[in-house]
C-alpha cells in the first residue's frame, strides 16, 4: 500500500507536471495567437498606410513633368497662377488654380480629392503628351523629349539686374525690348508687329532659347490683369542688351 501510495503520489506529481506542461503550452499558443493576430493587424494597416501613399504619390511623375515643361519648381500661390496661364496659353485649355493646388497637395487634407481624368489629360498635354494613358506608357505626341526643355539656353528672371534690357525675337516678325523692373516684373519699351504696347507691364520668370515665352499678369492698355504667351509654335529667340545697344 506504501508502494501503492508513493505511486499515487509519483503519479499525482506526473499528472500534475503534465497538466502544467498543459497550462504553459496554452499560454504560449495564446501569446503566438495574439502576437499572429497583432502582425496581421499590423500588416493590414501597413498595407493601407502604403495604399493611401501610392495614392498621394500616383500623379508625382506627372507633376515633376511639368514643373520641369514649365522651368519652375511648383511651391507658392505665384507659381500656381503661372502654371494656370502657361497651361492655357499652350493647351487653349484652361485649368483653375484650385485644381493645380489640389493636385499638388499645396491644400493639405481638406484639399485631397482624385483629380478628374480631364485635368490629368491637359497635364499631359501640356507636356507633350496626347492623354495621360500615352503619358503613363510613356508614348510621346512628338518626337521630343524632355530634354529638350532641360538642356535648353534659359536663363532666371530673378538673375536679370534691374533696369536691364532683353531683345525678345519669335515668328514670324515679332521684335519686343522690354526692360527689368525688379521682382521678376518687365516693362515693354518698344515693339514691333506684335499685338503687346509700349507701356505694358508684365511678369515673367524664365527666358528660354526655342521656347515659348509665358507671361503673366500682363497690363495692357488698361486692361484686367491677363495671360500671353509669345512664340507659342516656334518659341523665342532673345538676348540680354549692353549699354551700347
Amino acid at each position: 500500500m506504501i508502494i501503492n501510495k508513493n505511486r499515487l503520489v509519483h503519479s499525482g506529481s506526473y499528472i500534475g507536471s503534465y497538466w502544467f506542461i498543459l497550462v504553459d503550452f496554452n499560454k504560449v499558443f495564446r501569446t503566438y495567437k495574439i502576437y499572429f493576430y497583432f502582425c496581421i493587424a499590423e500588416q493590414s494597416c501597413l498595407s493601407s498606410h502604403c495604399a493611401v501613399m501610392n495614392e498621394e504619390n500616383k500623379y508625382i511623375d506627372l507633376c515633376r513633368a511639368v514643373e520641369r515643361r514649365a522651368c519652375r519648381e511648383v511651391k507658392t500661390p505665384r507659381d500656381f497662377d503661372y502654371l494656370s496661364v502657361c497651361i492655357e496659353q499652350l493647351t487653349h485649355q484652361h485649368l483653375g488654380v484650385s485644381t493645380l493646388k489640389r493636385l499638388w497637395g499645396y491644400l493639405g487634407e481638406e484639399g485631397k480629392c482624385t483629380p478628374r481624368q480631364y485635368t490629368l489629360d491637359i497635364l499631359s498635354r501640356y507636356v507633350g503628351y496626347k492623354s495621360y494613358e500615352a503619358f503613363q506608357q510613356g508614348s510621346t505626341l512628338t518626337s521630343e523629349s524632355d530634354s529638350d526643355f532641360v538642356n535648353a539656353q534659359s536663363i532666371s528672371a530673378d538673375r536679370i539686374a534691374e533696369k536691364e534690357r532683353i531683345r525678345i525675337m519669335w515668328n514670324p516678325d515679332r521684335v519686343m525690348i522690354v526692360r527689368c523692373e525688379g521682382d521678376n516684373t518687365f516693362i515693354v519699351e518698344e515693339v514691333m508687329n506684335s499685338k503687346l504696347s509700349v507701356g505694358d507691364c508684365f511678369c515673367c520668370d524664365r527666358f528660354t532659347q526655342g521656347e515659348p515665352l509665358f507671361l503673366y499678369n500682363l497690363v495692357h492698355e488698361d486692361n484686367k490683369p491677363a495671360g500671353y504667351v509669345c512664340g507659342r509654335l516656334g518659341g523665342v529667340r532673345f538676348n540680354v542688351l549692353t549699354a551700347m545697344d
